[in-house]
């Protein structure tokens, strides 16, 4: 197994976060470092959260850059380019801006219906709204609370004591 590796965000088999926490539980001792085209903040904090010792956008790097980013990452030593690190520096702060006290009323009826295992379509039905409509407000309420999925947000809203609070 390599010491260091470089991990393509533009790949088709997987989402690069998924990929990267992949390599590591299955036993992968390389340091990875994440590359892609776009700067979102999600995705450079996916990549650091999936495992990952460096993050570049392939717009920041030539091939010099990356050869010296897997060798330092090999070593343990993290490269981080300057457009992603503006990203990272970005996605930590909106962490400290999400939370489920900004949700409406409306995205925390949703979240609740959310939180027992309703569909979008069940929940489009009690409440009377339509699955594009739930399917927006369902949108809302993971960004608000920082969640990336319907499961993490119903762990969240148990955790949080939210669902306890609904009744």
């Amino acid at each position: 197994m390599p010491d260091g590796g470089l991990r393509d965000y533009g790949r088709a088999d997987g989402d690069g976060g998924s990929v990267m926490g992949d390599i590591r539980r299955g036993g992968g001792d390389a340091n990875v470092v994440g590359l892609t085209c776009q700067t979102d903040e999600h995705r450079g904090r996916e990549a650091i959260d999936g495992g990952a010792v460096g993050f570049l956008t392939k717009g920041s790097v030539d091939v010099d850059s990356l050869a010296d980013a897997v060798r330092n990452a090999g070593s343990g030593r993290s490269a981080v380019s300057s457009d992603a690190l503006g990203s990272l520096i970005r996605a930590v702060r909106n962490e400290d801006v999400a939370s489920p006290d900004r949700l409406t009323e409306r995205e925390r009826e949703v979240w609740s219906l959310v939180s027992t295992g309703m569909s979008n379509r069940q929940i489009a039905s009690q409440l009377c709204l339509s699955e594009r409509t739930v399917k927006f407000h369902v949108g809302n309420l993971l960004r608000k609370t920082g969640t990336r999925s319907r499961a993490e947000a119903t762990s969240l809203a148990y955790r949080e004591g939210f669902m306890d609070r609904q009744e």
